[in-house]
C-alpha cells in the first residue's frame, strides 16, 4: 500500500469513526446544536456511514482510484 493511499484511507476512516456511536464525536455536537436526540440522528446518518464504507472499501481495494490524481500532478 502506497504511502499516500495509507493516508488517505487512515483519515477516511477516523471520520467514519468520528460520526458513528460509541465515539462520535461530530454525532454527539450536532445533536446539542440541532437540539436533537442521539437516537433519530444516528438513524438518520445511518445510509451515509454505508456509503463512507463502501468508499473505503473501494480506497483499499482499487488504489487506482485514489492515485491517479497525484500521479497525474507527479506526486
Amino acid at each position: 500500500m502506497n504511502d499516500l493511499q495509507f493516508g488517505l484511507v487512515f483519515v477516511v476512516t477516523c471520520l467514519i469513526g468520528l460520526v458513528t456511536p460509541p465515539v462520535g464525536i461530530i454525532l454527539f455536537m450536532t445533536s446539542s446544536i440541532a437540539g436533537v436526540k442521539l437516537e433519530p440522528l444516528s438513524v438518520a446518518v445511518f445510509p451515509f456511514v454505508i456509503w463512507m464504507v463502501a468508499v473505503v472499501m473501494l480506497m483499499v481495494f482499487v488504489p487506482s482510484l485514489t492515485l491517479w490524481l497525484p500521479k497525474l500532478i507527479g506526486f
